[in-house]
């Protein structure tokens, strides 16, 4: 099986390691287990990224599906052959820290690429004119 992996951590994070730790495992657990299963050694690669970009962390993996496999291995997004809540997760955290996540299936690769706000200062800019709004509108 090959493994590629570009991982780029800023010095800092907007969201706790733990949350972040959980997505890239649960991620990198489905992608695992569609490698294992593949029947065509050829075809066993995961490819993982973790990336700042733009204010960001962009979070992408990609990954072989045997042709057979495909209509299952969508549905399969809702929970893992083993009972886990692996995608159930990773929807909840990208929705927790207003993140957005696409996933499919394009000529026999899933890919999945979940996109988390990573500017703390915006964030903070936010709540500021949130509360300046409030203020104004109950004065």
């Amino acid at each position: 099986m090959r493994l590629r992996l570009q991982v780029q951590l800023p010095e800092t994070l907007a969201l706790p390691v733990s949350d972040l730790c959980m997505l890239i495992s649960n991620i990198l657990d489905n992608g695992l287990e569609a490698c294992i299963n593949n029947e065509q050694p050829e075809h066993r690669e995961l490819s993982f990224s973790l990336v700042q970009q733009r204010g960001f962390l962009l979070l992408t993996s990609s990954n072989a599906v045997e042709p057979a496999a495909q209509p299952r291995r969508v549905s399969a997004l809702h929970s893992t052959p083993s009972g886990g809540q692996g995608p159930e997760e990773i929807r909840r955290l990208t929705e927790q820290y207003r993140g957005g996540c696409e996933y499919g299936i394009t000529d026999g690769v899933f890919h999945i690429q979940v996109l988390l706000p990573h500017d703390v200062e915006v964030e903070t800019l936010y709540v500021t004119v949130h509360r300046k709004k409030r203020r104004y509108l109950h004065a």
